[in-house]
């Protein structure tokens, strides 16, 4: 779940509680009282299975003994939708894997048809334009089974915070994570568009150092890599990892862009930039003993033609020795099928590995480990 509607339902939980502590144009609001009470005692004992039955019954009660525009409705439609979805991912031991995948299923429709009630109530209740059915509009955008579905409900929640650039900002960051992966290139253009409109308001909005700009600068790094821009990425993700060097702790976004930096930097052929970025992913990891050091770039090995050709098929295990600026600075072979050609091809790749190197007492330092390469025709190789 986002986190604007997770602070959001905290809020409207307790806005909720006051408001059923002072009843308002109910007919008999008793039942409703004690089918929340029930509600929040499930919740607190993290069984979503009666939460989500007392939920449930709290909001057909209040439908029954609440006026149509008292908006204590549309919360517990909303208090509805939640407990369904978090009911979808409780799986019980003795349920198999089809029948929890359609129980999930089922859940989630249930809980989309909650918040979309939770808007309608809202609607009736405060009118179309009420800042209050921003929650439920993301709900059901999270929710939605298209990515044309879920356009509609971002762009709706956008055009309800014109007032507030910020809460805008962040709404536009969630459509593009929810949507930049699609398949669709129409969704994709929109899912940019959010992103780089909620980049204008972060930087209109914020200082430099703010974590939710550089965030934001991040996924546009990492758009551009994923778009071929290498030396766009490379810009804006040096950005990324300037503002996080400044903080006394190690950030896992930061090591995120030093990895596509390393990357980005060995594909454009600037091996000196790609071993600073090596050498502080290295510096970053609390390194265990026995910790097997993992490639952060690699060079995929030739199919040697003659083996292709025959048909053969082969592996090859090596011990490395990767050297304090993360290079392949030894491969021997440890063990290998197939022929001596897989054995060239794999030392000739690795040549073009790179690696964090290890840090001892602060220092980087040369460290042993291994890898495997499997040279398959059907499955390619790895």
């Amino acid at each position: 779940m986002n986190a604007v509607f997770l602070n959001a339902r905290r809020t409207l939980a307790l806005t909720l509680t006051l408001f059923l502590t002072t009843p308002a144009q109910a007919q008999d609001p008793d039942q409703v009282y004690q089918a929340f009470g029930e509600y929040q005692q499930a919740l607190a004992a993290d069984d979503p299975v009666q939460t989500a039955e007392h939920a449930e019954r709290a909001y057909h009660l209040a439908q029954v003994h609440f006026a149509d525009d008292d908006v204590q409705t549309a919360m517990l439609a909303m208090n509805w939708g939640s407990a369904l979805e978090a009911l979808s991912q409780h799986r019980p031991a003795d349920r198999d894997d089809a029948l929890y995948q359609a129980h999930r299923q089922a859940h989630l429709e249930m809980a989309q048809q909650a918040y979309r009630e939770a808007i309608a109530h809202y609607e009736t209740a405060l009118g179309p334009q009420a800042l209050e059915l921003v929650d439920p509009l993301l709900a059901s955008a999270r929710l939605a089974s298209t990515p044309k579905e879920k356009t509609k409900a971002f762009d709706r929640a956008l055009t309800l915070t014109h007032a507030n650039p910020l809460l805008k900002a962040e709404i536009g960051i969630q459509a593009y994570d929810a949507l930049h992966a699609t398949s669709e290139r129409s969704q994709q253009r929109q899912a940019k568009r959010y992103l780089n409109q909620a980049l204008g308001l972060y930087q209109a909005q914020l200082p430099e150092n703010d974590v939710r700009l550089i965030n934001a600068r991040y996924r546009q790094g990492q758009l551009h890599y994923a778009q071929g821009e290498r030396v766009l990425a490379s810009e804006v993700l040096e950005q990324v990892v300037a503002q996080y060097d400044g903080l006394d702790y190690s950030h896992p976004i930061a090591l995120s862009a030093r990895t596509l930096l390393v990357d980005l930097y060995e594909r454009r052929g600037k091996r000196a930039q790609a071993t600073a970025h090596c050498v502080a992913i290295g510096q970053m990891r609390p390194w265990s003993e026995n910790q097997e050091q993992a490639p952060l770039f690699r060079v995929a090995p030739g199919y040697p033609t003659e083996m292709a050709r025959r048909g053969k098929e082969g592996m090859v295990i090596l011990d490395l020795v990767i050297d304090a600026q993360g290079f392949v600075a030894e491969s021997r072979v440890r063990e290998s099928t197939g022929g001596k050609a897989f054995e060239r091809s794999a030392i000739k790749a690795l040549e073009g590995w790179r690696y964090a190197p290890r840090f001892e007492d602060g220092e980087p330092v040369a460290a042993e480990t291994m890898v495997r390469l499997d040279f398959s025709l059907n499955r390619g190789r790895s």
